[in-house]
């Protein structure tokens, strides 16, 4: 069986890794005008993983 590839979603603070996994093949969502919600929302529900260097989105857990 074949594992499947990480899908990433990153924030703002993000932005040059969101774009170097772009360029390496991952799928890696970032759009600068989402709110933390709203990032939270759209990992959770696309089973993405959730790339920030924002401590408080951290320890919202």
């Amino acid at each position: 069986m074949k594992s499947q590839e990480p899908r990433f979603i990153a924030d703002v603070n993000v932005g040059r890794l969101a774009k170097w996994l772009r360029i390496l093949g991952y799928d890696t969502l970032f759009q600068r005008d989402l709110d933390d919600d709203e990032l939270i929302r759209i990992a959770v529900r696309e089973g993405r993983v959730l790339l920030t260097k924002d401590t408080r989105i951290l320890r919202r857990g």
